[in-house]
């Protein structure tokens, strides 16, 4: 199935539907009829249109899901819907396994869902939402043994109970899709994890058997405990207090926010961005990225690396618009019999943890 342009508003006018508001429907849908003629400041008040359907209810109980307008659930979507009906949009899902096609669709309509909607049913989002919810609840009980360890693949680590993605262990990062083969070609190589946080994504890529795995973390208070980490359960990490991109360069940083510290355009920290071109290339086998939409940058800054090495990619597609569209297409031009699967890594969430993970 392609992705367009044509096929985004479709789904916008269909999804409006979903709120019995004919009246303010109908003028959406006339409005959204001429969105090729649309200019930036067309596009403004399509977004303070879709802002009005907006309804804020003061009670709310377990089977919805409200997004306030100041979150980064609200922004990312915006973000995906925005560059949607700027750009010149083109994505065939046959680059993917046929197996993720219905994921792939999922998740448009809940980018679309969340920008137009403030209070949005669950069932319309997450299929099966309670049984997840209870099978990741029980997974986290099983993993956690103390406010200070963790047992994962039957070892111990020294982990913060407070910072856990549970979903992130349950789904092993995705590593469970790659055949025996590829993980032969990863062991003793050297695995990049871009965005590493507080190191839960290092304990399992270790997994992999790797000669070693390099971090990039450039969130300061991140990066103090990604060392901890790395220390205490004696990983194979060099850890970097950088970031990555598609030059070399010192950049606006917004950090603080845990998970969530992102590059924007303006940021109140500096940091050190390098390419990954820049490292030795010759034995890099597996490339992690989760950068808060910073990927397609990054990527960019590797592109040696991927045409000469081939590695396995793991990378966030979740974030924005331009990474969503744009990756898949340039990886697949780089490296034309790359294999990709356009993975769900938090069953419970509606837009988050979405994947593309590519091999040869």
């Amino acid at each position: 199935m392609i992705i367009d342009r044509k096929y985004i508003i479709n789904r916008i006018e269909e999804i409006l539907k979903e709120r019995d508001n004919k009246k303010n429907f109908k003028k959406k849908n006339n409005f959204l009829k001429n969105i090729y003629q649309n200019s930036p400041r067309t596009l403004k008040r399509l977004y303070m249109s879709i802002r009005s359907l907006n309804k804020t209810r003061s009670i709310l109980n377990k089977n919805y899901l409200f997004i306030e307008d100041d979150s980064i659930y609200k922004r990312w979507s915006l973000d995906f819907l925005i560059y949607c009906l700027k750009n010149n949009i083109y994505l065939d899902t046959d680059l993917f396994d046929k197996k993720d096609e219905g994921e792939i669709l999922q998740f448009i309509d809940n980018k679309i869902r969340m920008s137009i909607f403030s209070l949005i049913e669950k069932n319309r989002l997450i299929n099966d939402y309670k049984k997840l919810e209870k099978v990741y609840k029980n997974y986290l009980d099983n993993l956690s043994i103390s406010r200070e360890k963790i047992k994962y693949n039957k070892k111990e680590y020294f982990y913060n109970k407070s910072k856990i993605e549970e979903t992130l262990f349950y789904h092993k990062l995705g590593l469970n899709f790659l055949s025996k083969k590829v993980l032969e070609s990863i062991k003793e190589k050297t695995v990049i994890d871009c965005g590493a946080y507080y190191g839960d994504s290092c304990i399992i890529l270790k997994d992999l058997k790797p000669k070693k795995i390099i971090a990039f973390e450039p969130d300061r208070n991140n990066f103090e405990e990604l060392k901890k980490i790395v220390e205490k359960n004696n990983l194979p990490v060099e850890c970097l207090n950088k970031g990555v991109g598609e030059n070399n360069e010192n950049i606006s940083f917004s950090s603080g926010q845990g998970g969530g510290s992102t590059i924007p355009k303006f940021g109140k920290d500096v940091i050190e961005v390098i390419k990954l071109d820049n490292l030795d290339k010759e034995n890099i086998k597996f490339i992690k990225m989760d950068i808060e939409g910073f990927e397609l940058e990054a990527i960019k800054g590797a592109e040696q690396i991927i045409r000469k090495n081939k590695p396995v990619m793991l990378i966030c597609l979740y974030h924005t618009g331009k990474d969503f569209f744009e990756i898949p297409n340039l990886l697949r031009k780089w490296v034309p019999n790359y294999k990709f699967r356009f993975l769900n890594l938090n069953k419970v969430h509606p837009i988050g943890d979405r994947v593309l993970l590519g091999w040869v």
